[in-house]
């Protein structure tokens, strides 16, 4: 049972279901016996529903700072088992859990197994290729609706994509080269695929590869009248440039800190 609520959809309780099913879009199945285990104190009483909705989001945050980071995944395995005991001692000596679990996490500072800090997590979101990033969707989509807790929007029909606001063959456009500045080689270079210049649209085909002030004025999918959160910031520029994304970066960085914080003890 705790196993289909972990993998399958199946909890009834919808913001566990919610957090179930976003950290199951990691792809990280080695932490599974580890909910289990946190599941099973949780239905025992040995854990409350809100800090086991801690617990849950603390390791979302673990799991996706890692992978932003590109930190590698090969010693999660014998780790999560050790957290299972560790907790386990801790559960039997009526301690505290969740305190526990983040001590545990954050004692693994300057090894394999580290929660990258914000300094880490942060310059890498900002600098990293973002469109290879497998978890790009998960990205977009979870930052987006950070802005819609109590109506989160749907992104699973396939209706949305990511869209390039310079867009991929913005070199061979003079409008482009044009915005970009003398150094357009170099800015495109360096930030075409970052998350700066990444949103997410229902009208990629449309968009295309416009100049930004078209983009902007679209009909359908115009960055001025997008309802997303990710592009208001389009709204109120008439500029696209280095500077510009890098501003976004920043400011969906900053976000993406709060939406995936690192715990403080």
């Amino acid at each position: 049972g705790h196993y289909a609520c972990i993998t399958a959809g199946a909890c009834e309780d919808k913001a566990l279901r919610t957090l179930f099913v976003r950290i199951q879009v990691l792809d990280v199945s080695v932490v599974n016996p580890l909910l289990m285990s946190l599941f099973e104190a949780y239905h025992d009483k040995a854990l409350s529903r809100d800090d086991f909705i801690s617990i849950l989001r603390t390791t979302e945050s673990y799991l996706f700072r890692r992978t932003v980071c590109d930190a590698a995944t090969n010693s999660l395995n014998q780790f999560f088992s050790s957290v299972i005991a560790r907790l386990a001692t801790v559960r039997d000596d009526g301690g505290n859990i969740r305190e526990a679990f983040e001590a545990i996490l954050l004692g693994e500072e300057g090894t394999a197994r580290r929660m990258p800090d914000d300094a880490e997590f942060e310059r890498a979101l900002k600098t990293r290729d973002c469109y290879a990033f497998k978890r790009r969707f998960y990205l977009l989509t979870t930052l987006e609706n950070s802005y819609h807790t109590k109506d989160p929007l749907d992104f699973s029909g396939g209706k949305f994509s990511i869209e390039h606001i310079m867009p991929q063959n913005a070199l061979n456009s003079p409008a482009w080269r044009t915005m970009l500045g003398d150094d357009c080689e170099r800015v495109y270079d360096e930030l075409i695929n970052t998350l700066g210049n990444l949103t997410l649209t229902a009208y990629n085909p449309e968009l295309s590869d416009a100049p930004f002030e078209v983009k902007k004025a679209h009909l359908k999918g115009g960055f001025n009248k997008d309802y997303l959160m990710l592009s208001q910031a389009l709204h109120h520029t008439n500029v696209w440039n280095e500077a510009t994304i890098r501003n976004r970066a920043e400011q969906l960085a900053k976000r993406a800190l709060e939406v995936w914080p690192c715990p403080k003890l």
